[in-house]
């Protein structure tokens, strides 16, 4: 398992600032222990999950781009160029790990792509996984720091969950596009401008 803590505004006050381990360890533990007691307690249904097969990889097809060409990218960065994609290859086959092998049989594809320091933007393709949207928005609360959002384009049942707010561009946003799901994480630019593009070369 892995157990990534999110800290809105980290590195500008934000409340780790000053801790000790063990103070972040403490405050991890009660959700910790609830995620733990709800794996254990699980059913066998609920444990085999994704349940949607993955996508075949087809060698002609460079994923990233086939969802978000280069010009297209450049645009939503805003800038004239931005260099060639790199995203998640297979490893050799001398060299596995439990990360790539569970991101490749579910059809996660990472993508990475800059144009210097100043912008850079990343995006996943969790391929026929849309469904992952849908659990998001539905365990949204009312202390959640993630939203229902709506995009552009988007259409029918598609959803996006995102933490992007007015004044703070680089976000991360979750969304739905047909089948697929769509994860955009941006720390340079706006993260919406790059879901937007996704969405209008697809349709």
């Amino acid at each position: 398992m892995s157990v990534m803590v999110h800290d809105p505004g980290f590195g500008v006050g934000d409340s780790l600032v000053g801790s000790s381990q063990e103070d972040i360890f403490a405050k991890l533990n009660p959700a910790a222990s609830a995620v733990f007691s709800t794996i254990a307690n699980a059913t066998p249904p609920q444990l085999d999950w994704p349940a949607t097969p993955a996508r075949a990889s087809d060698p002609l097809v460079e994923p990233c781009s086939s969802f978000l060409k280069a010009p297209a990218l450049a645009t939503a960065l805003g800038v004239a160029t931005v260099g060639e994609y790199a995203d998640s290859a297979a490893l050799p086959s001398d060299i596995v790990s439990l990360d790539s092998v569970a991101l490749t049989d579910a059809g996660f594809v990472d993508c990475f792509a800059e144009a210097g320091f100043d912008a850079r933007a990343s995006f996943v393709l969790a391929l026929d996984n849309a469904a992952i949207v849908d659990r998001i928005a539905a365990g949204l609360g009312p202390n959640s720091d993630e939203h229902l959002d709506r995009l552009m384009g988007q259409t029918g049942s598609e959803k996006a969950v995102s933490n992007c707010v007015a004044g703070r561009p680089n976000c991360d946003l979750w969304f739905s596009l047909g089948a697929d799901a769509i994860f955009v994480s941006s720390i340079s630019s706006d993260s919406k401008a790059i879901a937007q593009a996704i969405i209008a070369q697809a349709r």
